[in-house]
């Protein structure tokens, strides 16, 4: 899992760098964002975990006022 997680962990920061204006609309839209407890990702912290996460799959390309809110947990 070490190997693993250090591959991952720069993979996760060059996709948080690149896509930082879509987090950025997703956190002021109410989402809280997870990279995992060491940056290294949905696939590490699967191996961990199993579950507490939601992926993109296109559904909301534009949060926000126009959008359906999310939910409150």
């Amino acid at each position: 899992m070490r190997i693993l997680r250090e591959a991952q962990a720069p993979v996760y920061q060059q996709m948080a760098q690149r896509d930082a204006e879509f987090y950025s609309r997703l956190e002021a839209a109410g989402f809280e964002l997870d990279f995992g407890v060491d940056g290294s990702g949905l696939f590490v912290k699967h191996l961990r975990r199993g579950s507490g996460y939601y992926i993109d799959v296109g559904w909301w390309a534009v949060p926000g006022p126009s959008g359906c809110p999310p939910r409150p947990s």
